[in-house]
């Protein structure tokens, strides 16, 4: 994808194609295992959570978003140099912030 709103619909259409799997192994346990869907699946039943890597306020509300649509527990989002932006809404969802302790301007 070219912008942030491509890598957030590739985002939700990866975990729709992992619930759709994860319905289909429900229905059929004999259906082929997809190693990639497999690990999604583990972040929708929260047997994985999730750090992910975002430096703006748009993509943390945008994954902030995403995370609660689906259901997922984001422990920590990293590199996050514009959190203070958007600090209540991490708070909200349980998770934790890391940012840099210094050259915090330089990206």
């Amino acid at each position: 994808p070219f912008s942030r709103m491509g890598v957030e619909q590739i985002m939700r259409d990866a975990f729709l194609a992992a619930q759709a799997y994860r319905d289909r192994l429900k229905a059929d346990p004999s259906t082929r295992r997809d190693l990639q869907l497999d690990t999604l699946v583990e972040l929708l039943e929260r047997k994985r959570v999730i750090h992910i890597h975002s430096y703006r306020a748009d993509e943390i509300l945008m994954f902030a978003a995403l995370a609660r649509e689906f259901g997922l527990e984001v422990a920590t989002f990293q590199h996050v140099l514009e959190a203070y932006k958007v600090a209540p809404e991490i708070a909200a969802l349980g998770a934790g912030a890391s940012g840099f302790s210094d050259w915090w301007a330089y990206k």
